[in-house]
């Protein structure tokens, strides 16, 4: 009863889809989040200095996304936030910490990051940073953290037609959380359009990763799709293969 009064608020109404599906219902709750902490007074007394707790969705070695997470993490770590924890929200595959640490090791490299697993793992710290905006309802809900970021690298409403995802996805850019966006376009769009206070880093490209291959001539399409987004591939494929 909660969740759907809950998603009432932030949509309107419920969709019809929903109606009846309780396993639909747990989904959405826990994408909502849960109020947890009890609100104590962080300081270097308490909590380390400098530590960071980033939330993330389930990862896998070839997300972009992660990868730009873990570099950032690791250069953090290297200039006074010595501390840098990942919490992987629910659903996820990893049947213990140790399996997630070691998967997360192996695709990105040790750089000394503590991995737990589910969001209910979110320990006391002096940054709390939410990343996919899965992880955004949480994190403006935890209340022992001094500073809470939130870390955007899409305008992640767009990865959904307009309805309930896309909604809950929008409404994560109104929780009061400090944006950090790549580029300057993001930043400047949340602040206007929604009110968030925001601060941009320039996009970027390892070159020991990607490297520019010499042009040659070839009438072959190609075609990037994202499993799980629509973005017209099906429309796209049509339209080639005719």
């Amino acid at each position: 009863m909660a969740t759907r009064k809950a998603l009432t608020r932030a949509v309107g109404s419920v969709p019809s889809v929903l109606q009846g599906k309780i396993d639909i219902f747990r989904h959405y709750e826990s994408l909502l989040g849960e109020e947890q902490g009890f609100g104590i007074k962080i300081s270097s007394e308490n909590v380390p200095e400098g530590s960071m707790t980033w939330v993330v969705p389930d990862f896998n070695a070839s997300s972009g996304g992660h990868i730009n997470i873990l570099r950032f993490m690791a250069l953090l770590k290297q200039n006074g936030f010595p501390e840098q924890r990942l919490v992987v929200i629910e659903p996820h595959r990893w049947n213990s910490n140790a399996e997630a640490q070691a998967a997360l090791d192996a695709a990105f490299g040790d750089h000394g990051v503590v991995v737990s697993l589910g969001a209910r793992s979110i320990e006391p710290c002096q940054y709390l940073v939410a990343t996919g905006w899965q992880t955004a309802y949480w994190v403006s809900k935890y209340r022992d953290a001094a500073r809470k970021l939130y870390f955007i690298q899409d305008f992640e409403p767009a990865f959904y037609a307009h309805g309930t995802e896309y909604t809950l996805a929008e409404n994560t850019y109104r929780l009061g959380l400090t944006g950090i966006t790549a580029g300057r376009w993001l930043a400047d769009k949340l602040h206007e359009d929604y009110g968030m206070r925001t601060m941009a880093f320039d996009f970027a490209c390892d070159l020991e990763l990607y490297q520019r291959q010499p042009k040659r001539p070839s009438k072959t399409k190609h075609i990037f799709s994202m499993p799980g987004l629509s973005r017209l591939v099906d429309v796209l494929n049509s339209g080639f293969s005719r």
